[in-house]
Parts: structure tokens; sequence; C-alpha cells
């Protein structure tokens, strides 16, 4: 159901029929919101294309703000569980893990428990569930400024959203802390005007899902499909990429069928269908176009994109283990995805792959052969090597270079080197400064490090550390008595070994005082003893500290 056609400005559109909805919504979203909502499993999740697409609308319909870092697009759960394949989480969250929460990845939060996220925004959005406690949401951590109490018991059921505006452009630092039982499914960090222009991509996937999965518990994307269009007043846009883990072709029309009828009972936008690579499915993957059709859904055919990948031997390097896509699959299924979805392939290719990251191995690099050895050179646009793989002793003499620990030990007898190091050149005979790793968490040098403290500078009476204290100097300068208390881990996570530098600049002596649940074990005193004194502290478990120096008691 594809239309091609010239339109006036010459470019070539590729229209699917049936998402004209869409076309029509993105085409206007200069001058509104507009959202697509991607489900799916760990392809979806891995190949990140979701991610890209948003990233691509924000840049093309809604303008960043000059001078930006990178930002963070996309929905990032509120998980609280480690490992999970490639997952968008949260940066932190210490709850427990609600499998039947958005996307299966929310949180039950018990009083006093938090998430947080940090990120590059200047808005974000909250989704959680009702309830009967309330959300407290600050920003600038634990100990920042109070922006909004959600009282979970005005919501209705799960998917339910808040809508913050933080101001200025910039780095967050968001602690959602929770008073009474509540559950929260995540957050979306919002960059310009996204509230009242431009597109919002919500990736809604996890490792595993079939079809199923998403029908069975409306709560994990059916719900927040509703609540969306409530919020936004607009019928939110939605991609089923669900079909890799169905069992057969009868049981995902079947399942797939229903789910279609569900979304569609909820808004009334456009729903594309996506169809799997990978000759293991087949008979699921050429399903999908017939279904599209019948259901009168858009198409985004991956069937021959990548081709079959479970060969693993692929000349292309498109997947490394023969189901999920690598670097370069994923730059090939957002090109793809985009074009469909853009309806201007053209133009969208031309845009996206300067964005995108590849990894074509021996394509953009070259291959130098010294007798029975050789090294390969990554250069930049001239020419000139600036990284090398080397493997003999003179070739050790480069600028910068990558070497095996076998090189590391034979070359330059470091016998105790366990891994790869970047060797740092040039020498007199061959490199004399590098780093290399001997065992876990250890990272040793050769060579003299210089490196330079940053100074938080406080001139309070009181001062509570913050994440980013960790390897600073705290100057305190006062004339009065000052004292600086030490966080409880669940309310600052520093890590185990964390060092803080205390100086009294003032005439104020500084009291470092433990909060409550704080093991503080200082052999001379927990004071400074007159000014220009100069303390350290260190974290030795999650809530004992030791502290040294120029110590009064």
């Amino acid at each position: 159901a594809l239309d091609t056609k010239i339109n006036q400005g010459d470019a070539l559109e590729v229209v699917d029929s049936n998402l004209s909805n869409w076309y029509e919504d993105l085409n206007q979203s200069f001058e509104q919101i507009v959202d697509l909502v991607v489900v799916g499993d760990s392809i979806v999740i891995l190949s990140n294309w979701p991610n890209n697409l948003g990233e691509y609308f924000n840049t093309k319909y809604a303008g960043r703000v000059a001078a930006q870092s990178s930002p963070q697009i996309g929905f990032k759960f509120a998980d609280p569980a480690n490992g999970t394949l490639g997952q968008q989480r949260m940066t932190t969250c210490n709850g427990t893990a609600n499998s039947t929460s958005m996307g299966g990845f929310g949180a039950d939060l018990a009083d006093g428990q938090f998430a947080s996220h940090t990120a590059s925004m200047d808005g974000i959005i909250i989704v959680w569930h009702e309830g009967a406690g309330s959300l407290i949401v600050k920003d600038g951590g634990s100990g920042g400024t109070t922006v909004a109490t959600i009282d979970t018991s005005t919501g209705s059921g799960f998917g339910n959203i808040t809508s913050l505006d933080l101001g200025a452009y910039a780095q967050h630092d968001i602690y959602i802390e929770s008073s009474g039982n509540t559950t929260i499914d995540g957050v979306f960090p919002t960059v310009g005007n996204r509230t009242t222009a431009g597109v919002r991509v919500w990736q809604i996937a996890r490792s595993g899902y079939t079809t199923l999965n998403f029908t069975e518990t409306n709560a994990r994307v059916l719900d927040f499909i509703e609540k969306l269009k409530i919020y936004s007043g607009r019928d939110p846009h939605v991609v089923l990429a669900t079909a890799y883990n169905d069992s057969d072709a009868a049981t995902y029309e079947s399942r797939m069928t229903t789910l279609v009828n569900e979304v569609r009972s909820r808004t009334e936008g456009d729903i594309a269908l996506w169809a799997p690579y990978n000759a293991a499915r087949k008979a699921i993957a050429d399903q999908v176009p017939l279904l599209a059709e019948e259901l009168s859904a858009g198409l985004i055919d991956a069937r021959y994109l990548i081709g079959n990948v479970a060969n693993v031997s692929d000349p292309y390097d498109l997947s490394s283990d023969g189901i999920h896509p690598n670097i370069n699959g994923s730059s090939m299924l957002t090109i793809q995805a985009g074009s469909v979805l853009t309806a201007d392939p053209i133009n969208f290719i031309t845009g996206m792959i300067p964005q995108l990251r590849w990894d074509f191995k021996g394509k953009f690099s070259t291959f130098r052969s010294t007798g029975t050895s050789g090294y390969i050179d990554i250069s930049d646009l001239f020419g000139n090597p600036i990284l090398a793989l080397f493997n003999t002793k003179d070739q050790a003499n480069a600028s910068l270079a990558l070497a095996s620990h076998v090189i590391l030990s034979d070359i330059l007898g470091l016998a105790n080197s366990t891994s790869a190091g970047i060797v740092f050149g040039p020498g007199t005979i061959a490199a004399d400064t590098y780093m290399y790793r001997n065992e876990a968490t250890s990272l040793y040098t050769n060579g003299n490090m210089v490196s330079h403290k940053k100074i938080n500078a406080q001139t309070g009476t009181t001062y509570t550390l913050v994440l980013a204290d960790d390897g600073k100097i705290v100057t305190c300068s006062n004339a009065a008595a000052i004292t600086l208390t030490i966080p409880t881990n669940a309310s600052v996570a520093f890590p185990i070994g964390t060092q803080i530098e205390i100086w009294q600049i003032g005439a104020g002596q500084v009291t470092v005082a433990p909060a409550g649940g704080v093991t503080l074990r200082a052999r001379l005193g927990a004071k400074t003893t007159a000014q220009y004194a100069m303390t350290r502290i260190v974290k030795q478990a999650a809530n004992v500290w030791f502290m040294t120096g120029d110590c009064a008691v």
C-alpha cells in the first residue's frame, strides 16, 4: 500500500496509505505535539532505533536549544533491577521491581524510597500509578528544591502522567521520593518546547516479551496510550514490533489482531506493524505484511533488511549473536524505520548517516604490512594515523596506540598485564607512558600522572555533601562555626572509596557531622583544629567513613 510521488520540493515521497493520519500530524508538528509509542522486545531495545528517531524528530521539528549538550531522548523506566538487557533505565531506583507496570519495568516505592534521573533537559514527564501515597519531586538531588508533590490518589489506574517545567535548559538531577506506598513507571526528559510542539517517541519494550505480554496486562502499555491521549489532547500513533518472540504465525496473527483492536479502542492514531528479519522467523515475518493489509495498518518490513544473520558469518557484520542487531544492524534498522515513518527516504538517510554509529571492520581503516606482521591505522579525514593496533616494538612508538596484553608482556615486559592497554608515545626506544588493567577494578599506569582537584567553596555555616563532591576539595569559610554533614548512603550513594578533602579557610571551626545511621571514625577528633587546617574523609563502607588530617576534638 505504498504510493510514490515527487512533491513540489523535488523530494521523493514513499507514502504508506495506512499511515496518512501520522504523516499529516508529522507535517504539523512544528505547531503541535505528536506522540509515537513503539512497543516491542529486545530487538527494539538493542537496535535503539526509537531513540534515534526521537533525536532526529526533535532536531527537525522542535528545534533544539542553542549550545546544548546531547539530551537524553526517550522514556526511562524506573525498574530497580540490574542486568536487564539493554533496558532504558532511570539513573537510580531503590524500590521493588513491578512487572505488571508500564513495559513490565515499573517500581513499587515504600515510604522514603526514591527514584532519580540526571539528564540534560528543561522539563520532565513522570508516569505513575494510582495509589494512597504521594511522590515528592525535587530538582537538585535529595537536598534539592521541591518542584512538585504528586498526590497519587488523584489518579485513576495505571499510566497517569504529570508534566513539569524545570525552567532553563541544563543538566537537572531529578529526585522522586515516595511518601507512603507508591508505584512509578519512569520519566521522559524533555528538550525544547516539546509540550506544545515537536515529536515524542516513547520506547515501551522488554526483552523476551511476546505480543501476548502486552494484551494480558493492560498496565504494560494500553492504559498508558489511553492516558497519553488525555494528557496531550491528541491521538498517539503506535508501532507494534512484538513479532520476534511469538511462537508461530497462527498464534501471532490471533494475538496481534487482539492487540491492534485493543490499541484502537484507546486511540484513533495510526498503527504500524513491524516484520522481523532472520530466516528463523520467516513464517511469522511473512505473515506480518498480510496481517497489516488485513487490519489496515502500516508496515515496517525488515524481513530482507539484514538477511539471515542466524548464519553469523554475516559479511556485513550486522549481528554478533545471530539474533540481535549490533551497531551496524541498529543503524540500518533506524534508516529503514525512519524512511517509512517520514515518507522521505532520501532526505532521512542523508540527515541520519552522520548521526548514526557504524563499525564495519576493515572498511574505514588501512592494514599496513611489516614483514610477517602488521598493524591497522584508524585515520582522520586527512589520512594521518592517530590510532594504531601494533604488534612490533618499533610500532609502539606511535602517538597513541592500543595493544593486546600479549604485546604488553612480550614487548614492554609487563608480565602482570592481564588485558589490553593504551600506550602514549613516543618514547626513547618504545613507549614509556602507558596504562593497563591488571586485576578487577584496578588500573595501572606508568609515567607521572598529573591531575587537578576542583574546589567547592562554601561560605555558610551548614553544608551537606552531595555526589558531585566526590574527589573534590570543599572549602569552608565563615567567622562562625560550621557544620558539614555526611548524608546516609540511601540519600547520597557515594561509591566506596570516595575521598573528599575539607579545608577550614575562615576563623570558624568545621565540625564533620555524620547523619543519623552514619558512622564516622575519627581518631583525632571530628573538627578542624584552626584556620587553614586541612582534613580528608574516606568512605569505607555503605555508611562508614574515616577522617584524618589536621583534626581536633
